[in-house]
């Protein structure tokens, strides 16, 4: 099959133009509600994580066959309630090689999720609710060959076999709630795409469309068995990595 330049040409000018800007929200988020939850820290991540995939705007872009993402942010510095100078990871940033010409997205963004002492003691490493550690390769290969069902199903098993207030078991927690969170945003994707699919009046569009649809559903919560699954399944979980 020939490569259809066209549509890579028009899928190149909407990531140089950053067409997905529109798409864009800012938006405070935090997993307490005026309430305290006992929780382990690494749970309520999952927790925060968990919510933001909930709230985060989706889109599927024209000639798009590989969905996904990142659309919420942080306001910014003079809006923002838990701005915090000191912290690297929620200092704003100005419009480089990855922002392009575009408005700068705004700052480093997680939903609150840690308590005020936590905050303060992770304050005197530099970091902040929303820090990670960049550049790292991922387990993609695991989540391809086992999908975030199988990986859930996993954590669930071990998690039997741990005492509940152990560190591990926290750990495992966190894992379920996170790859529950991955298989309800590749639906919504997957409900996305239907609904495009149904006011499409392009009917080659409208075929491609179903075809996202039905990869969708299938790598929700299974391994991927095509190599356009497997390709959908790895930008998926790129992009939560990315979000996270």
């Amino acid at each position: 099959m020939e490569p259809n330049y066209e549509r890579i040409e028009s899928l190149r000018e909407k990531m140089l133009n950053v067409s997905h800007d529109r798409f864009r929200q800012r938006e405070y988020l935090s997993i307490f509600n005026g309430q305290p939850i006992d929780k382990p820290l690494v749970v309520r991540k999952a927790m925060a994580f968990d919510l933001l995939l909930r709230r985060m705007p989706i889109f599927i872009e024209d000639d798009e066959l590989i969905v996904g993402s990142r659309t919420l942010f942080l306001p910014r510095e003079k809006d923002a309630k838990f701005w915090d100078p000191n912290v690297k990871r929620n200092l704003d940033f100005a419009p480089d090689a990855e922002t392009l010409a575009v408005e700068a997205p705004g700052l480093e963004f997680f939903p609150h999720y840690a308590t005020e002492d936590e905050i303060e003691a992770a304050r005197k490493f530099g970091i902040g609710e929303g820090y990670v550690t960049s550049h790292c390769t991922a387990g993609y290969a695991k989540v391809i060959s086992m999908g975030f069902g199988g990986i859930k199903a996993q954590a669930e098993r071990r998690l039997k076999e741990m005492d509940l207030d152990s560190n591990q078991a926290a750990f495992l927690e966190s894992v379920i709630i996170s790859m529950d969170a991955a298989t309800h945003l590749v639906e919504r994707y997957e409900k996305e795409a239907t609904k495009k699919a149904a006011s499409t009046s392009n009917p080659d569009r409208k075929l491609e469309l179903k075809k996202i649809a039905q990869i969708l559903a299938r790598i929700k919560a299974k391994p991927a068995a095509t190599i356009h699954e497997a390709l959908q399944l790895l930008w998926m979980a790129h992009t939560m990595i990315l979000i996270e």
